[in-house]
């Protein structure tokens, strides 16, 4: 699809149907869009969540700067059992 003619809801859901079909770096490509488009659309932040599986993955993440990222980071630690940092 055409990412400059979809907006945040739609790039989201093109990354929960791209996570479904085991496309994870389009996944993630898709749901990261989607974040900087609606950063407070918490659904993207939680799939993409999912999708970086290991600390590396996470700070190789490209996300925009809000007050949201807080909740993901702490969200993400907790689900990759890193609670110290969370």
């Amino acid at each position: 699809a055409n990412r400059n003619n979809l907006d945040g809801y739609l790039l989201y859901l093109e990354g929960v149907v791209l996570k479904k079909l085991d496309l994870r770096s389009q996944a993630v490509t898709a749901l990261q869009a989607a974040v900087a488009a609606v950063p407070i659309l918490w659904a993207a932040w939680v799939e993409l969540a999912g999708l970086a599986n290991e600390y590396e993955a996470l700070d190789s993440l490209q996300l925009p700067q809000h007050w949201m990222m807080n909740f993901f980071v702490a969200h993400a630690f907790v689900e990759l059992k890193l609670s110290d940092q969370a």
